[in-house]
Order: C-alpha cells, then sequence, then structure tokens
C-alpha cells in the first residue's frame, strides 16, 4: 500500500539566513571599523574578521540559490510568472553580484584583514539594501501570491 505523495519542505528559506547574516554582519564589523568603535581584540585587525565573513556569506549564498532554483520548479505556474517573485531573484541576484564585486574589490585593493577602503564599504551597503527589497519582495511572494494559489487549489478541488 503506496502512502501519498507529500511535497518536500522547500530548503530555500532555511538556507538564506547564512549568507545574509554573513554579508550584514560583514557590513556592521566594516562600519564599526570606519567609525573606530571596535575594540582591539588581541591584535585581530576588524577587516579580517569582515572580509571572512564577506565571502562566507558569497559561498553560502550559491547552495541557497541553487536550492532557490528547485522551489521556483515546483512553483504553481501562476506564482512562477508573478512581478513579486522576478523582483526578488533580480534584487538577490544583484545583492549576490554586488558582494562578489566586493569581496574581489577589497582583495585587489588591500592586503587580506585591512580596513576596506570606502567604495567596498559602499559596495557593501548597496547589496545590503538589495536584500531588504528582495527580501520584501520575497514576503510579498509567500503571504499574497503562494497564498492565494494555494486558496484557489483548495477551492478547485472543494468544487469537485
Amino acid at each position: 500500500m503506496s502512502s501519498p505523495a507529500r511535497p518536500s519542505h522547500p530548503w530555500h528559506p532555511a538556507l538564506v539566513h547564512f549568507p545574509i547574516a554573513c554579508w550584514c554582519l560583514a557590513l556592521l564589523v566594516d562600519l564599526l571599523a570606519w567609525s573606530s568603535l571596535v575594540p582591539d581584540a588581541a591584535g585581530v585587525e576588524p577587516g579580517g574578521p569582515s572580509h571572512l565573513l564577506l565571502w562566507i556569506g558569497t559561498a553560502t549564498a550559491v547552495p541557497a540559490i541553487a536550492a532557490g532554483v528547485v522551489d521556483y520548479l515546483r512553483l504553481p505556474p501562476s506564482v512562477q510568472d508573478s512581478v513579486a517573485l522576478n523582483r526578488h531573484m533580480l534584487w538577490m541576484g544583484g545583492a549576490w553580484t554586488i558582494f562578489l564585486v566586493a569581496g574581489i574589490w577589497r582583495i585587489q585593493a588591500a592586503p587580506f584583514g585591512s580596513i576596506p577602503r570606502g567604495s567596498a564599504v559602499l559596495m557593501e551597503v548597496a547589496g545590503a539594501l538589495c536584500l531588504v527589497f528582495g527580501g520584501r519582495s520575497a514576503a510579498r511572494v509567500v503571504f499574497q501570491e503562494l497564498a492565494l494559489a494555494r486558496a484557489q487549489d483548495i477551492a478547485k478541488s472543494n468544487n469537485r
């Protein structure tokens, strides 16, 4: 006797927290370093941890993106075609690209561990803004578009 097919839980929402947290913490450490509010921690320059966080965020975003593609393919066509979902993908793709460029810029501009130049920090701010707008679009997808599609599916199944 076979059991009814159950949809698996999407992995994308669980994985996106890691890159977002790393990128936001990298920006926070950089802003604190620029303001000289970071205490000297046993000779550790604040640029080192922020640089490491930036690259960990960029690397952990790759499985989150892959999971997002898999989850996208499981969505109803009405949600796949939604403006909010397309905006989410554009904003988050922009964030990943900006943080990647900021990481490369930091490598080329100064030795590892040094406080980054202003242009790299401005790129991180732009990446963080992309995260905010991308997250807002994702919330619209989940709480409006997907909820509406599921309600329509329930209504169709009740009418049968």
